[in-house]
């Protein structure tokens, strides 16, 4: 579950709780100092709201301001996420053409291909293909894996 969908239902949880216990604990002072045949000043049921009451307000305050700090950590990172995807499409930008041909194989294949099958469906050498794969992982967008006798290229975002 998304965590800001998470914190919206923590702050939802934690408010109805906090209005529950509080109409309970007026529920029963009523019902308490109402069956209480003294005073209303000299009477023991009278006094303020129980300690128990202060305790479970209290959690249910502190579980609210957790779901708030869930949602806006969850802004955090979607604005992280959103910056990291604009600096990775200025990089696709600056790429040169055969950059770009490598680049697109490699997104097109679901982000993960054999870099033998790079050679055959872009028409480069090997060599070509392992210089501008060098180039592409000095960029940080693709990572090399070494499989056996050939190597996997994973997209890296």
């Amino acid at each position: 579950m998304d965590q800001k969908y998470l914190g919206i239902a923590i702050i939802i949880v934690s408010i109805a709780l906090f209005f529950v216990v509080y109409s309970v604990t007026n529920k029963l002072k009523d019902i308490s100092e109402s069956q209480c045949g003294c005073e209303p000043d000299t009477c023991p049921m009278s006094g303020g709201v129980p300690l128990e009451t202060y305790v479970a307000l209290t959690l249910t305050v502190m579980m609210g301001v957790f779901g708030v700090v869930l949602m806006l950590r969850s802004r955090k990172l979607d604005t992280m996420k959103v910056k990291k995807n604009k600096r990775i499409s200025r990089m696709i930008k600056k790429l040169d053409d055969d950059q770009k041909k490598l680049y697109n194989l490699v997104e097109d294949s679901e982000g993960v291909i054999f870099q033998g099958d790079l050679v055959d469906e872009s028409g480069f050498s090997k060599s070509k293909v392992s210089r501008t794969l060098d180039k592409l992982e000095g960029k940080g967008l693709i990572e090399r894996k070494r499989r056996g006798m050939s190597n996997v290229i994973v997209l890296k975002h």
